[in-house]
């Protein structure tokens, strides 16, 4: 990935990320993601290294309709984050989802539509000091 700023120089740096998941019995799904375990520094030279980030995180599917997930992030240079929400589908194609987060905390409302080869997701978030930022999403599958 790269930057590009008026205030700095470009910078390039090369960095990977680990993830899996794995089905527990037939209702849970647990799954984690390791990205920069190894915190590789800046592509300019400079000592700054890029943070490393640990998610594990589970998702409970009592029924068909209900989906629950409670999420742990852990950033090299800041407190761990929680995230936790609830999703409901409709007639298998529509799905309503409310979440929150902490570190700062933010709640989470959105929508969305999915069809055999195409999904369409709205939502917005709260944030302390941007207020309500919307979303959409895009998502096309083979």
């Amino acid at each position: 990935s790269g930057t590009s700023d008026a205030r700095f120089d470009a910078s390039h740096q090369l960095t990977f990320s680990v993830s899996m998941q794995a089905m527990l019995g037939r209702c849970w799904l647990l799954g984690m993601r390791l990205f920069n375990p190894l915190m590789f520094r800046m592509g300019d030279g400079s000592d700054c290294k890029l943070p490393a980030l640990m998610n594990i995180g589970v998702a409970y599917h009592p029924i068909e309709a209900v989906t629950t997930t409670l999420e742990f992030e852990q950033h090299s240079y800041h407190l761990v984050r929680m995230r936790g929400g609830i999703e409901y589908t409709f007639q298998h194609a529509l799905s309503a989802r409310i979440g929150m987060m902490s570190a700062p905390w933010q709640f989470t409302f959105g929508a969305g539509w999915q069809g055999s080869h195409l999904g369409i997701d709205v939502m917005a978030a709260t944030h302390p000091t941007l207020g309500v930022t919307p979303q959409v999403g895009l998502s096309v599958w083979f």
